[in-house]
């Protein structure tokens, strides 16, 4: 057995030293290799171009180091002269500028991204103005009095009292005596019971109305973001049947409402002398001055 260890070292030696590449082997390497015993060769494995393990079981797989261990450092030896500086060689020439790359290829477009939610539902706007107050139609025409009622009849006359007995012959006229004081007044008698009511009289025929008037009226300027009452009157001695209006002006977008309003039209207390008039107002939220025209009819009802 000893005599076979030693052949296969000495072959083991021989075999991988004479193997391309061997020297490249690091000293800390393994080195793996087979022995056949019937011919007494030996063949490497796990290296480039060899076998990873032994190609048949009766061969003898074995294994050593490449290099044995590392023995003592040696001392160092003297150091050597300096040698002399080089001369400087010449700059190299410059090199020739690179072709320049090709563009690259636009790359290609991308999806259509996916459709956003829907935007929140945007607030109600306001409400729009209060359009304007009708006309207010004319007053009907006042009925006549009713006649007036009979006087109730007096009350009866209170029974006189019983007259007192005569004396005795009359005497002689005496001295006139002084005046007395007069005397309290007496209580007021009760109030004679009242009469039936007479009948009511007939309905007088309404009376027809005559000189009827029709006024252009008057035109009134309403200044931008105001609140004005306006008066048009009847002509003296008529009373209003009807009346009407209209707005006027340049407003820049072209339209009267709803900047201007018509809040309250409404016709007045009959004045003294029998005159009636329209009382007006007008809201105007523009920033420019509109126009507002009064006409009204007016005439005299007959008796």
């Amino acid at each position: 057995m000893a005599r076979f260890r030693a052949v296969t070292a000495v072959l083991a030696l021989q075999l991988f030293a004479a193997r391309p590449g061997a020297s490249q082997i690091a000293q800390s390497d393994t080195l793996y290799g087979c022995y056949v015993p019937s011919s007494g060769t030996m063949y490497r494995i796990k290296v480039p171009n060899a076998p990873n393990a032994c190609v048949a079981s009766s061969h003898l797989l074995f294994s050593f180091n490449a290099k044995g261990a590392s023995g003592a450092a040696g001392p160092t030896g003297a150091t050597g002269p300096v040698g002399p500086t080089g001369s400087t060689g010449p700059a190299g020439s410059s090199g020739a500028t690179g072709v320049a790359g090709t563009t690259g290829e636009i790359g290609a477009t991308g999806s259509t991204g996916s459709t956003g939610s829907t935007g929140a539902t945007g607030q109600t706007g306001p409400t729009g103005a209060v359009g304007p107050i009708g006309a207010t139609g004319p007053n009907g025409a006042t009925g006549a009095t009713g006649m007036t009622g009979a006087t109730g009849g007096a009350g009866a006359t209170g029974v006189t009292g019983v007259t007192g007995a005569s004396g005795g012959p009359t005497g002689d006229t005496g001295p006139t005596g002084s005046t007395g004081p007069v005397g309290p007044i007496g209580a007021t008698g009760s109030t004679g019971v009242t009469g039936p009511q007479g009948s009511t009289g007939p309905q007088g025929t309404p009376g027809a109305i005559t000189a009827v008037q029709r006024s252009n009226g008057t035109t009134f300027s309403v200044p931008a973001n105001s609140h004005n009452t306006y008066l048009e009157a009847c002509p003296t001695g008529k009373v209003l049947l009807s009346f009407d209006y209209a707005l006027g002006g340049n407003l820049t977008s072209g339209t009267i409402f709803p900047a201007v309003v018509v809040t309250m039209m409404r016709a007045t207390t009959i004045t003294a002398n029998g005159t009636q008039s329209i009382e007006s107002k007008v809201l105007n939220v523009s920033n420019e001055t509109v126009t507002f025209a009064v006409s009204v009819l007016c005439g005299i009802i007959a008796p």
